[in-house]
């Protein structure tokens, strides 16, 4: 089977792997799929992208809106969060975009 150009949804309990221009799509193990279903803070509706992490920040990186912290009097600044990390109790979905 050659694939076309396009973009290919698989089901939620399968991973796909991309090697040697070969896709391969497998069940996932009962472990995979208890590691995925992990919430994480990438589909945290609250993460923003920006440079208010610290003072003087030059590159951007996703920070959580809902945890403010106060770096020299000022409480202008959030504390990192970054795609991997697993979610807090504060977490609320995104609404998916497809």
């Amino acid at each position: 089977m050659i694939l076309t150009e396009g973009t290919y949804y698989i089901a939620d309990d399968c991973k796909a792997y991309y090697r040697n221009r070969a896709l391969t799509v497998f069940k996932m193990t009962k472990e995979q799929l208890e590691k995925a279903r992990i919430r994480r803070c990438r589909d945290c509706k609250h993460q923003k992208v920006g440079k208010l992490c610290m003072r003087s920040q030059r590159w951007e990186t996703p920070y959580c809106e809902l945890k403010p912290k106060i770096i020299e009097g000022e409480a202008k600044y959030f504390y990192n969060a970054p795609d991997t990390r697993a979610a807090c109790e504060k977490f609320e979905e995104k609404e998916e975009q497809r």
